[in-house]
């Protein structure tokens, strides 16, 4: 066995996991607020998709918009190689 082949490592990963409480609770809100403003005269399955979809979107949007805007990583993994 070459002993170049093999190169141990180590991976880190972090999590803010505040910031993402934030961020879902921040969405979840706003996704109720935005689904009661669209409500009117809807079906129950049509009101859950408007409230799945923009939850996501307002998610992901909360998410990104921190990790690019404020530069905070939200998650992060680092491999770490011993040379």
């Amino acid at each position: 066995m070459n002993s170049s082949s093999f190169e141990p490592y180590t991976i880190i990963t972090t999590v803010q996991p505040l910031l993402m409480l934030w961020v879902l609770a921040i969405s979840f809100f706003t996704t109720l607020a935005v689904v009661a403003v669209l409500s009117k005269g809807r079906s129950w399955y049509e009101l859950a998709c408007f409230f799945l979809l923009i939850f996501v979107a307002t998610t992901v949007l909360g998410l990104t918009g921190a990790h690019f805007v404020m530069g905070v990583k939200w998650f992060d993994v680092q491999v770490i190689t011993l040379r």
